[in-house]
């Protein structure tokens, strides 16, 4: 009398094809184990031939604006921005800028900031292996490879940008962040003032205009008093004086408004303080970068063990799906109690 089968274990079925699995593969752990520790060869030999890097690092934090008016609200209703917030000055726009296009290209064209003695511009490409006789094809390689060779991030606590730039040599990896510091600041500088110029003449246009508005509401008061000289029994007369010179002092607050703003923008044109402060200025690093080897070998002798694993397991299952008389894998290796009984 056969006993009662109960409820399989849950996962049961994960742990047999598991034991299966294992079944198959060790008859051949020594190729398997051979793979791995070919494949871990092949990648601490990569690894131990590849050029040593060293890297220099640098950070900063950014400036917001503090130029303000008390009338800057007024002034923001007239379509004028006289100061403020500018969101450009984030540190999320600095991690962008750093690893830009044209702030890449800027940096290929102008080369590093290095001694007379070391490494010119146009040594470049030269120096860091992607030189290509095609000179679109040589830009383009050239920007790749600086983009893939720098490194900038953001700290949302403190707000300090991390700039992290790898090169063949220190110095040249000195020389590179510095200059990528300068063109970061003359790009933000550069278009702070652009933008400061085009507010300055949209406020002076406006100035003229409400100048002329201006005169033309004196006139008008001017004209109504000499008009009527003397109406204290006119009420009427009174009510149109007092509205007269109520249009006069309004434009006489929006051109001192204006004038202000035209001021502030010209003072902001002209200003050229750093958009930044440089909290660590790059240095020429002592030590290379680490190459990494052991744990690459790890990881290669882990994934070519794994592959090989594989590889055993899913010829053992197609052979035992499409050849005749051929077990499943499950069945491949069956416990020897099961054999036992079957006899039996």
């Amino acid at each position: 009398m056969n006993a009662p089968t109960g409820n399989p274990m849950p996962g049961g079925d994960d742990l047999q094809a598991l034991r299966s699995a294992h079944d198959v593969v060790r008859p051949h752990r020594r190729v398997v184990l051979a793979i791995g520790c070919m494949a871990a060869l092949l990648a601490g030999g990569w690894r131990l031939v590849r050029p040593r890097e060293w890297a220099s690092e640098a950070s900063l934090v950014p400036v917001s604006s503090g130029a303000s008016s008390s009338l800057s609200g007024a002034a923001a209703q007239l379509g004028i921005n006289v100061s403020g917030v500018d969101p450009t000055q984030s540190p999320a726009f600095y991690v962008d800028l750093l690893r830009s296009r044209e702030l890449l290209e800027q940096l290929a064209t102008e080369g590093p900031t290095l001694p007379a003695s070391a490494v010119s511009a146009g040594a470049l490409a030269a120096r860091l292996g992607v030189e290509d006789e095609d000179d679109a094809l040589g830009g383009e390689m050239l920007f790749l490879h600086l983009r893939d060779h720098i490194d900038a991030s953001a700290d949302p606590k403190t707000g300090i940008v991390r700039l992290r730039v790898l090169a063949p040599e220190g110095t040249l990896a000195a020389g590179l962040t510095q200059r990528l510091l300068q063109l970061a600041e003359r790009f933000n500088l550069g278009r702070r003032q652009t933008r400061a110029g085009a507010e300055r003449r949209f406020a002076d246009r406006r100035l003229a205009e409400a100048k002329a508005d201006l005169r033309t509401s004196e006139n008008r008061l001017r004209d109504f008093r000499d008009r009527n000289r003397i109406f204290r029994n006119a009420p009427a007369l009174e009510l149109e004086q007092s509205r007269f010179e109520r249009e006069v002092a309004q434009v006489q607050q929006v051109v001192l408004l204006l004038a202000q703003a035209s001021e502030q923008a010209s003072l902001d044109e002209a200003r050229d303080v750093p958009v930044f402060t440089v909290v660590q200025r790059p240095t020429v690093p002592v030590l290379p970068e680490s190459r990494g080897v052991v744990l690459w070998s790890l990881l290669a002798l882990m994934a070519g063990a794994a592959g090989s694993a594989a590889a055993i397991v899913a010829r053992a299952a197609w052979s035992a799906a499409y050849r005749p008389g051929s077990a499943p894998v499950s069945r491949l290796r069956a416990p020897a109690s099961e054999s036992a009984s079957g006899v039996a």
